[in-house]
């Protein structure tokens, strides 16, 4: 027999400026459900983080490391690293936030030169207070089908909540969090 597993690891990358609003509680939900069923957590805060925009450099794919130094690809190496990744944002005129838009812009250094970004679960998450979120999602997984070489197994939660401290109140989105949780740690510990 192998040897002992070691426990799986997932990256929440949070696209909310707010650090205590919709979007952020609804990660750490997440979160929670993922560290009671054993798997090891780590999130990062877009907005804590100083990631200057994407320069769209007419030789990025010839260079070998992105010129922009800032705390991208720090993060990066997280994301990269983990078993699994949520990503995570408010819904702002029915797509991701600027925020999570910066941070998604920025791999394009990562996509063509490699490695590239393979987890065995993702996970995303949109909160919005009008509608679209369906919109939201399926941006965040069209960046992953494009950004990754495998095609991971992508759950979905969301949810309305427009005012700081709705999403609490929302039994409904808590469950569809929870269930998207339980869905990649399934595929982790499975």
């Amino acid at each position: 027999m192998g040897g002992a597993q070691s426990t799986p690891k997932v990256v929440a990358v949070v696209g909310s400026p707010r650090p205590r609003g919709n979007t952020a509680w609804a990660t750490a939900v997440a979160v929670e459900e993922l560290d009671r069923r054993g798997i090891d957590c780590e999130t990062i805060r877009i907005a804590d983080l100083s990631i200057r925009l994407c320069r769209g450099h007419d030789d990025c794919e010839t260079r070998e490391d992105c010129p922009l130094i800032d705390d991208a690809e720090p993060a990066y190496e997280k994301v990269w690293a983990a078993d699994g990744i949520i990503f995570a944002t408010p819904v702002h005129f029915a797509t991701v936030s600027s925020l999570m838009k910066i941070f998604l812009d920025r791999t394009n250094h990562r996509y063509l030169k490699g490695p590239p970004l393979e987890p065995r679960v993702a996970g995303l998450i949109a909160i919005g207070g009008q509608g679209g979120m369906r919109e939201t999602l399926d941006t965040l997984e069209r960046y992953l089908e494009i950004a990754c070489r495998s095609e991971p197994p992508i759950f979905r939660a969301s949810g309305k909540a427009d005012k700081i401290g709705e999403a609490e109140s929302s039994p409904g989105l808590r469950e569809s969090v929870v269930a998207m949780a339980d869905e990649m740690a399934d595929v982790l510990l499975g």
